[in-house]
């Protein structure tokens, strides 16, 4: 028999999880994004195996649309591939084999196209998903609980309402859209897409 190095069996069955996965603009963290501004995001993902080795192990990260690929990191490996229901998916080949207790870290740019927005988009959502070639070396479905991490980010609009005759001072007007609230007290402030007419 010939039996792979490190595995119990011909097969060997490895543990891949997410370790960490941020979002960030310049460095720091987005808690939201204004609709009307074109801007780069950067998704670093931090993945390990906690079992035997795994064979040609991917990140896969599915962009919503309004977003694409813009560049990837040093040392990672990404293409984009067109997808159904997203924009594209940006898939980051780790190495192989990979390791038991091996970790590696992705990086990418994600170029945000407002005008590529559908004007109901109230967030922005970044599946991430490790996983090994699951015919080579395949992971028990006990243990993905671990393997996939959503991202989200708000997405803000200007109010765009315009006021005729008078109101009093320190009134506001609440606009509400799909459940979300917004207490909007001039044309600068942020909140859902509406139309108001009075």
């Amino acid at each position: 028999l010939n039996v792979q190095k490190d595995c119990l069996s011909i097969t060997c069955y490895p543990d891949m999880y997410i370790r960490s996965a941020n979002l960030t603009r310049n460095g720091t963290s987005v808690p939201s994004i204004t609709l009307g501004v074109d801007l780069t995001l950067t998704i670093s993902v931090e993945v390990g195996n906690m079992a035997e080795p795994a064979t040609t192990p991917t990140v896969t990260i599915a962009l919503p649309v309004g977003t694409t690929l813009a560049s990837a990191a040093a040392g990672s490996s990404c293409t984009a591939a067109a997808a159904s229901g997203s924009s594209s998916v940006v898939t980051c080949v780790l190495g192989n084999p990979f390791e038991r207790n091996q970790t590696a870290r992705v990086s990418i740019n994600v170029a945000v196209s407002q005008p590529d927005f559908d004007p109901s988009t109230l967030d922005l959502r970044f599946l991430v998903q490790v996983s090994p070639d699951q015919l080579s070396t395949p992971e028990n479905v006990s243990v993905l609980g671990d393997n996939s991490r959503n991202l989200t980010v708000p997405v803000l609009r200007r109010a765009g309402f315009s006021q005729t005759g008078t109101i009093d001072q320190g009134a506001s007007i609440t606009l509400t859209s799909g459940g979300t609230v917004a207490n909007v007290t001039r044309d600068s402030d942020f909140g859902p897409v509406v139309s108001v007419r009075y």
